[in-house]
């Protein structure tokens, strides 16, 4: 799994013997995640690069919910949240 999100270029983490780095994961509502999963992914591609921090929205739940996996360092993942959060009270 890890090494499949490498490819997208966001994160250098080991792909050997290196520890897994940490993953938190949050479930939204719908609405919500439309504001974060704008019709380009311009949103989750700018939060990315400047949490340096690895974001993955899974399907949609039959609630219509989405779960958000973040993956990286605590700090990374604070910054991630924060961005997101932001994103949501600009929408």
């Amino acid at each position: 799994m890890l090494r499949e999100m490498q490819g997208n270029n966001y994160m250098n983490y080991p792909q050997n013997n290196g520890p897994m780095p940490p993953t938190t994961q949050v479930t939204i509502p719908h609405a919500l995640s439309a504001c974060l999963i704008d019709p380009r992914g311009a949103r989750k591609a700018q939060i990315r690069p400047q949490s340096d921090c690895v974001i993955k929205f899974d399907d949609q739940l039959p609630s219509n919910d989405r779960i958000i996996s973040k993956i990286g360092m605590p700090n990374n993942i604070t910054q991630a949240e924060y961005l997101m959060q932001t994103a949501a009270k600009q929408s």
